[in-house]
């Protein structure tokens, strides 16, 4: 068995260490906490973005996301589900922004390993009905590659991480800004 227990930077950072060629697979949510974030930080705390499902991401947040990435050394893996996620999400950019924004996205995520699922592989996953194309792609991915996922969905890690390693942005949130 895996060992799962990704909850703060710490443990995040062992478990790097003792896989050093692991990437990163990043959901959307996250991932737009990074690319609105690198666009312009002060821009999160107005971004309707940053505020859906319960979430009010800022700067503390975005900061948290770099130090996550800095541990994996920027190895960040996306599946053209997530680009997909990304490109809707982002047309509601303001439009003043948008343009610049855009071209920032398009910057960073250019630094990224894209990696493609097949339609045969993602449904033969039961789980494909419960969370669809996007996260049964992530899973797929670090499944057959022994990487990690980066999530801020409850039911996502609830569900696979005792099969796999999944670091929920919630738990490194708690760690590491409302208990210090």
């Amino acid at each position: 068995m895996i060992r799962n227990n990704l909850s703060c930077l710490e443990e995040v950072t062992n478990y790097r260490s003792n896989h050093s060629d692991s990437y990163l697979i990043v959901d959307t949510n996250v991932l737009l906490l990074l690319l609105v974030g690198i666009y312009d930080k002060a821009y999160l705390k107005e971004c309707s973005l940053m505020k859906e499902n319960g979430k009010c991401y800022g700067e503390e947040h975005f900061e948290l996301m770099k130090k996550i990435l800095g541990i994996f050394l920027y190895r960040v893996v996306i599946t053209p589900h997530i680009l997909s996620e990304i490109n809707m999400h982002s047309k509601r950019i303001s439009s003043g922004r948008f343009e610049a924004y855009f071209s920032r996205m398009l910057e960073q995520l250019e630094r990224f390993k894209e990696h493609y699922v097949s339609m045969e592989i993602l449904s033969k996953n039961d789980a494909i009905i419960r969370f669809g194309f996007t996260d049964i792609s992530l899973v797929e991915v670090a499944k057959s590659n022994k990487w990690v996922i980066l999530t801020d969905e409850f039911q996502l890690k609830r569900t696979f991480s005792e099969c796999l390693p999944i670091i929920y942005f919630t738990n490194i949130v708690t760690s590491e800004l409302m208990l210090k």
